[in-house]
Formats: structure tokens, sequence, C-alpha cells
């Protein structure tokens, strides 16, 4: 048997952090954009990673630097084929209206994800390979792969799962209240509200602003012992923020703040979305004569462009090739709508939208459009939609060094992630028939000409040098602010 235990000990007694020690500091968090939902299911829209992380707790995290730590789970055993894993969970940790985070509550705070994750289609992940759990069609139906008893929660899989810590840390399987959601539909039931199950809950949200308060008592160690007592999450004064996220590459007052970020591994690229409805977008040869036609443009500016999708500092990967020194004589005709960069957003945001701009030199009459809401790139995700808002549009996402496979196929197959295009699903296909090769998958990317990969930039965090980021893991996505705090 596997057996990890993490539970820090000085002089045999267990150090709580009941929060008695907080300052009355307030943080003032920039965002672009607000939060939509409180639910998990739509953890992976970027701003939740900052604004929920810290409201919704998970069996473990990854947040802290160092190896996977407890979190709502005290301890857990797999078996050495990985197939089968228990879960203790903590005792006296409590959902912020005072009911206790039980195995029964986490049993079925996890029923329910499997059992909307499965009934929206996608084939990834944990809810993929639980045993017995692909036909849910209620809540209150069994899941064979899926128990709890006492104070402990099991999970029985297919296959071999030696990952499942790395997935359990993410926020799409944090631990929620059964007062959330329907007991039979699991339908959430409030889009601004959830019981909290970690050290901050919401206390205001409105148009401008969400506002996360430090909870009493949450009795969790190994976190910041001088927390934040108020965060807030605000859509204005990005000038006047104590921390925002950004990229490395920003200009920032160096007297005043820091930057804080991990390896070159998140991926700034254009995403292809009406390639279907669009005649200029349909035929592959034409989708890269415009693309290297853009790259050619964009390589004199700030950030070094690159032609892989997987970030170069990944072991092994290769760069597919792409010439944008060639002619640019033929010309096109036809339209396109683009979300580019915002100025809020990144340094050169004007140069790289002029040169979008420029594809009238080759005959394409371009709009920018930068205002569109979640619900339109929640839209964007499904190539068969009937209409789009834009045509394509630049996003972020990144992958884990350690785990890149994992998080490609997260792409392509789940529709909780960022669902990359793929023409007939050929690359989802290849996946599936056992070619796994991450050179290949990148190269395939490259060759269908529907994600284009811009830059591998470092992105992080600016803040303010009297806080203390010392214990966050710069590799996790997003940010929970139970690891930050303010200097001794």
């Amino acid at each position: 048997m596997r057996i990890l235990i993490l539970i820090p000990v000085a002089i045999g007694i267990v150090l709580f952090a009941h929060n008695e020690i907080n300052t009355d500091e307030e943080l003032n968090f920039y965002i672009w954009r607000q939060p939509t939902n409180t639910d998990p299911i739509d953890f992976d829209l970027g701003v939740h990673h900052e604004v929920m992380r810290s409201v919704l707790g998970g069996l473990v995290s990854y947040h802290k630097k160092g190896e996977i730590k407890p979190f709502i789970a005290q301890s857990w055993v797999s078996s050495n084929d990985f197939k089968e894993w228990t879960f203790k969970i903590r005792d006296g940790l409590f959902f912020s209206d005072n009911s206790p985070i039980d195995s029964a509550a986490v049993y079925l705070s996890l029923k329910r994800i499997v059992f909307i994750i499965n009934k929206s289609g996608s084939k990834s992940g944990i809810s993929s390979l639980l045993s017995g759990c692909s036909s849910l069609k209620t809540l209150e139906d069994k899941c064979e792969g899926l128990s709890y008893n006492n104070n402990e929660v099991k999970f029985k899989f297919d296959k071999p799962f030696p990952s499942l810590l790395e997935s359990l840390g993410f926020g799409l399987y944090s631990i929620v209240s059964k007062s959330n959601f329907d007991p039979v539909t699991g339908e959430w039931k409030d889009k601004e509200k959830v019981l909290s199950s970690s050290f901050y809950e919401i206390s205001n949200w409105n148009d401008k602003q969400v506002i996360l308060s430090l909870r009493n008592k949450f009795d969790i160690s190994d976190t910041h012992q001088k927390k934040f007592k108020t965060v807030v999450f605000s859509t204005e004064g990005k000038k006047d923020a104590d921390m925002y996220r950004g990229f490395s590459s920003e200009s920032r007052d160096e007297k005043v703040y820091s930057f804080s970020s991990g390896a070159y591994t998140s991926i700034v690229y254009m995403k292809i979305v009406s390639y279907k409805l669009n005649p200029l977008l349909r035929d592959r040869e034409t989708r890269k004569y415009i693309r290297d036609f853009i790259f050619s443009k964009v390589n004199s500016l700030g950030e070094k462009r690159t032609n892989s999708f997987i970030p170069k500092v990944v072991n092994g990967v290769f760069e597919p090739k792409i010439d944008v020194s060639k002619n640019f004589d033929k010309k096109l005709q036809g339209s396109l709508v683009i979300s580019g960069i915002r100025k809020d957003n990144h340094f050169f945001a004007d140069e790289f939208n002029n040169a979008l701009l420029s594809l009238k030199e080759i005959g394409i009459n371009v709009t920018i459009n930068n205002e569109f809401t979640v619900a339109d790139w929640q839209k964007a995700k499904n190539p068969d939609s009937d209409s789009f808002i834009f045509d394509m549009a630049v996003n972020t996402t990144g992958v884990a060094a350690d785990k890149v496979l994992d998080d490609l196929k997260f792409m392509l197959f789940s529709k909780q992630g960022i669902a990359l295009s793929d023409e007939n699903d050929e690359i989802k296909n290849s996946i599936s028939n056992g070619n796994e090769n991450i050179n290949d998958i990148n190269q395939q990317i490259a060759d269908q000409a529907l994600n284009w990969v811009l830059w591998h930039p470092a992105e992080g965090y600016t803040f303010k040098k009297s806080y203390d980021l010392s214990l966050r893991n710069t590799l996790a996505s997003g940010i929970d602010f139970a690891y930050i705090g303010i200097e001794n």
C-alpha cells in the first residue's frame, strides 16, 4: 500500500490556524472582469482562479510551496496499482453556516460534480475513470466508484490513476455544501452565493466588486499566520491596486511592487472559433496563410513568439516549423471580427491589435471587438454554434511542466476547460487510438492552424513589497489567500 500522511506536528502537538492573530489589513486586487458563478463547474474561467480558490477548499491543495498538502483531507492511502484511494477527512471543519464538512458532505459534493460533468458529455479526468459512475441519471443513483463511511471517502477507478492528487487540487473538485444545489438534479441555486469551505467567505458582491472576509475560525494548519482580514476584488483601479495578475514583461514601479511567477508555462494563443461558418477560415491552407501573416507582424513585439503550443521549457518538446519569411502577395476577400488584447491586460496591446488590423494588406477587413460576455466565450467553445460574436479571440491558458499530457487532454476533451479547437476531432481521435506523444499533438495543433500560439510568458502576480508570498507555490494556477499575508 502507498501511504501518505502529512500532518504538521511540533513537539507532539498539531498546530491549528485559528486566525486569532490576523491583522486588520485589506488587500485590493484588480480583476479585469467580474466572476460569473460560484459553482465549481465553471472554475476554469480565469478570474475564478483568483476569487473562488480562497472560498472553496478541496481535499488537497497544491497552492503552498513544496509537495501537495492535505486540506479538507487529513491523510490518504492508495493501492499499489493506484486504482483505489482512501481519504481520511479532517475532524472539526465546518462550512460557513456551521454545518460539518464531514465524509458525507465530501462524498455528495464530489458525486455531484462527477454527475454534472458526465451529463455534459465531457470525457476526461476523474469522472471518466471512476468505476460504475458513467450512467448516473440523478444524484440519488449509486456511483460504485465513490463511497464513504465514518470519516473516510473512497475512490475506485477502472484504470490506474496515479495523478489523482493533482486532479483533486484543481478547483473543479472543490467541496461545496448540499445547501447550494438541488439534491436530485445537482442544479446550482445561486450564482452569487456559496457556503465557504475554506478560510474566506463572500461578504459582498456587486457590479464592480466581490469582497471576501476572513472567517473567525477554520482549523487547518500550515497556512500563513498573518492573513488579510479582507480581500476586495475590483474591476476598477488597476493603477492603484495592491495586487493583480499579469506578465513579467509589464512595466511596474519597482520601488513599490514585486513580481512573483513560475516557469514560462503560460500559453497566449489565438483561438479560431468560426471556422465552420466563415468562408475565410474553412480552408486549412488559408488559415495558415492568415496565421503566418499575423506572425510576421508580431515577431517584432516585446514578447518572443514561438511556434510551439506546448511551452519549450517542457523537456523533450520540439518546435514545429512555420515559415513567416515568405512573400504574402496573395490577396484574400472577406471580413473577420477579432477579440485582440485589452489595453489593461498587456503593455503592447495597441501594437498587437494594429498588427491584426494590418490584415487589410492582404484584403481582409478586420474589426477589433474586445467586449464580450462569459456567455459569448462559452458559446465559442462549440464550433457547431449557429453564430459567434467574434471569429477568433486571444486566450490564455497554461500547463504544468510535469503533467503536460493530462493538461492537453483536459483542454481537448473536457467541456469544463478551454475546449481547444480540433477540426473533425482529429487530435482527440488520435489520442483515443493510443497516440499520446506530446510532440505529435503539438504538430497536429500547428498543422490544423486553429490554435495559433503567440507567446509563452511568465505569468504571475504583481504585489506590494510589504506583502509576503513566500509560502505560495509559484507553479500553481491561481492564488489561495490562505498562503499569503503581511510580512512580519
